[in-house]
């Protein structure tokens, strides 16, 4: 289900093996759009310079016979030969004629801010309940912050900024964008705890506030978005205790709380109700405790400061293809049956002695 809404939704689905490779998935986030123009599969088209890329949205804007201000697309920066999205020149601005496109529904920016500073608009709200999409990937001289105003994209659904110098708290005016499906918000500058109001948010299907600096106590009222099919918090600050409101989200496949300050608890045993998960990133938090004995979806444990025995219920871990239980104080014996993954990769070091039998 979650690959699915992925291809339609151009978000790639996270996995280990590419899981710190932002460049990677930032290419292939676009490629399922409609492009403007036909697609040209032989060469990227040549990157417009400041003035031709004004000149662009005059036309577009005013010169055009009719005018173009009906437009309903905009995209900037080469993507792929699959894309006919021309190059963003070196010292690419946001441009104020972009607010004369009043009936955009996307607009979207891959790799055109990296060597001009270039500061957030706020004004973006002026393209007022239209906008459908709002992109912004991998554009590492966008500054500034999300200014309130955003409230005012009555009718968006795709919010993502993926590696941007964006920095401050998600506004609480969010709340009011009913239509969101996706927030992804990683690999940026934010901090701060995360705004009560995302709760209330029941159409999203991905929430992927990682690699940031949000901190605090890890919302209860996550556990009522219940459409949520990925939930990504990693690399953060958050702290305290894990809600058990998560158990609500019987929809999740993909949940990832590594590298965060949750501890003293240990792994919770409803996790392993939650049938729907195929991948569970719990590393880099000191949880202490035993692994539960329900444990037929988990895996990721390591740097956990897990003890006790291991339990005979790693031998029911049928579609397991990857564990990783480093650094921690586990002991037992660990019999391999035929039930589990049959290319199961197994990191156990330190004290976690491995018994075959």
């Amino acid at each position: 289900m979650i690959d699915r809404y992925y291809r339609l939704h151009d978000i790639p689905p996270k996995r280990s093996a590419t899981k710190h490779d932002s460049h990677a998935m930032a290419a292939t986030v676009q490629q399922s759009h409609d492009p403007l123009t036909p697609t040209d599969l032989a060469s990227p088209a040549p990157p417009l310079s400041q003035e031709q890329y004004q000149q662009l949205l005059r036309l577009l804007a005013v010169g055009a016979n009719p005018p173009l201000a009906n437009l309903a697309e905009l995209s900037f920066g080469y993507v792929s030969y699959y894309s006919s999205n021309t190059s963003c020149s070196s010292n690419s601005t946001l441009s104020p004629l972009l607010l004369s496109f009043t009936r955009l529904r996307k607009l979207f920016f891959y790799k055109c801010f990296t060597q001009t500073e270039v500061s957030f608009p706020e004004n973006l709200s002026k393209l007022g309940s239209t906008l459908e999409e709002l992109v912004f990937i991998v554009n590492s001289t966008l500054v500034g912050t999300l200014s309130g105003k955003i409230g005012n994209l009555t009718s968006l659904r795709r919010l993502v900024m993926i590696g941007t110098r964006v920095f401050g708290k998600i506004p609480d005016e969010i709340r009011g964008l009913f239509e969101l499906e996706e927030i992804t918000i990683t690999r940026n500058r934010f901090k701060g705890e995360v705004s009560l109001g995302i709760g209330k948010l029941k159409k999203v299907k991905v929430l992927d506030l990682s690699y940031n600096g949000f901190e605090g106590n890890l919302l209860e009222s996550i556990g009522e978005i219940t459409k949520l099919l990925k939930l990504d918090l990693g690399s953060n600050r958050f702290n305290g205790k894990i809600p058990e409101t998560l158990q609500e989200l019987q929809r999740l496949e993909f949940l990832d709380l590594s590298y965060n300050r949750f501890a003293n608890f240990g792994i919770l045993p409803f996790l392993g109700k939650m049938s729907s998960l195929k991948e569970v990133y719990l590393s880099g938090n000191p949880l202490g405790g035993q692994i539960p004995e329900i444990l037929e979806k988990l895996g990721g444990f390591n740097n956990n400061k897990l003890e006790g025995n291991v339990p005979v219920e790693l031998g029911l871990l049928e579609c397991v293809n990857e564990m990783n239980m480093d650094n921690n104080q586990l002991s037992g014996r660990l019999a391999f049956s035929a039930k589990i993954g049959g290319n199961l990769i197994l990191g156990i070091t330190l004290t976690f002695v491995l018994m075959l039998s």
